[in-house]
């Protein structure tokens, strides 16, 4: 069977209904946009149906009836000559009053002069926004945002304004802020408390651990083994308080205000190895570090958290000599991510939370000593410094910690 070819008169024919239809579509377009027009004839499903323009713009009314938010429409000489019921309500005015007034007339004497720059502002961009205190009817004040944007209509430039009554939102800002200082005044005292406590309770405490060894010292001859067991008790329950206030000393000097310097990360490291002498020499180990970035931080509690982290790397070795590796890996702009990477005995990451919590073991006392403070300490300080501490580590497999700071101060990682 042979396909249809039309010929050239049908294809001409065609093209020129197209023609005509397509004028026609742009005809009624022109008239519906100059208001020429009252009302469109559809069909739809093979009926035909009339839509009235005056039913469109009477649901669009509704619309703006029915919001939450005030709306206005200001004439070229920027009186009101709309204004919705919601409107009415937040000046608490009837609409009959409002119309015909000027918008900068609800607002205090100090700033009409900022909300007619506002107008004229939105009136040369198309659009503008700002908060305001407009006065209602009863004297009191609203807070509000005024969001204008520039339409015309009936051939006339105006502005339609949507404005928010902002007074749950004020109210709830103020609560958070009050709540906040509430907070941080909490926190404040209980570091104060931490710091004179810890602080003032070594005294007595370095007396009885002095004189428990005086005792030791000139009775030793005298005591028999149980004596000499509740003695030796009694220096080590000392020894192990005495520690326990010096770390939580340190963990309530972290949030005390201390200058923010740049500084270059490996010579806090290398100040830290220095303080861990002893502890390196006496397991063998070795710590190896690589170039490190400089930024913005304070230099004891750098020297701190790598004291800490490095301590932790060479307390919890395995069998063979420990091997700390501290290293840098690519992070976002304006952070540095540091890692310090062991060779130990490792962790389960079902304790990866518990470990950066004050006075957390995995370990009992008579496998590895210390108060479990050290990572908490470390956790606190990376967050005095808007950074953030992680780790990742398994049983048997070393651990690895993540160390991730902002270059400058004021950003955050």
């Amino acid at each position: 069977m042979e396909k249809y070819e039309p010929t050239r008169e049908e294809l001409a024919e065609k093209i020129t209904d197209l023609e005509e239809r397509l004028f026609e579509a742009e005809q009624i377009h022109r008239a519906i946009r100059n208001g020429e027009v009252d009302a469109l004839v559809m069909r739809e499903a093979g009926e035909e149906h009339v839509y009235t323009l005056k039913g469109a713009d009477y649901g669009y009314r509704m619309l703006v009836e029915s919001m939450n938010e005030g709306a206005l429409i200001l004439a070229p000489d920027d009186s009101i000559y709309y204004c919705n019921h919601c409107m009415g309500e937040m000046l608490g005015l009837p609409i009959n009053r409002i119309i015909g007034s000027s918008l900068a007339s609800y607002f205090d004497g100090g700033k009409r002069e900022e909300a007619t720059e506002l107008i004229r502002e939105s009136r040369s961009c198309g659009k503008a926004r700002a908060e305001f205190q407009i006065r209602r009817a009863d004297g009191k004040t609203l807070p509000v945002n005024i969001s204008l944007s520039c339409v015309s209509i009936e051939k006339f430039d105006t502005l339609c304004a949507i404005v928010t009554d902002l007074t749950t939102q004020k109210r709830t800002e103020q609560e958070l802020r009050d709540l906040t200082d509430k907070l941080m005044r909490s926190n404040v005292d209980l570091e104060d408390f931490a710091f004179v406590a810890s602080h003032d309770l070594q005294e007595p405490l370095r007396k009885i651990q002095a004189f428990a060894d005086m005792l030791a010292r000139n009775s030793a001859g005298v005591l028999d083994e149980t004596a000499k067991d509740y003695l030796k008790r009694m220096q080590n329950g000392a020894a192990r308080m005495r520690r326990l206030l010096s770390d939580l000393l340190a963990l309530s000097r972290v949030s005390r205000s201390e200058p923010f310097e740049v500084l270059n990360l490996k010579e806090s490291i290398d100040e830290a190895i220095d303080t861990l002498t002893l502890q390196i020499a006496k397991t063998e180990g070795k710590v190896e570090i690589s170039d490190l970035p400089a930024i913005e931080a304070v230099p004891s509690q750098m020297r701190q958290l790598f004291q800490n982290l490095i301590s932790n790397a060479l307390k919890f070795r395995g069998d063979k000599a420990p091997c700390v590796r501290i290293y840098s890996q690519p992070a976002d702009p304006g952070c540095c991510s540091i890692c310090v990477e062991d060779n130990g005995i490792g962790f389960d990451e079902t304790y990866l939370e518990v470990i950066f919590r004050p006075f957390q073991r995995l370990h009992g006392r008579s496998e590895y000593e210390g108060t479990g403070m050290g990572l908490a300490i470390c956790k606190k300080i990376v967050e005095r410094h808007n950074g953030s501490i992680s780790a990742k580590s398994k049983p048997g497999e070393g651990a690895t910690f993540f160390v991730i700071l902002p270059i400058n101060q004021g950003g955050q990682c």
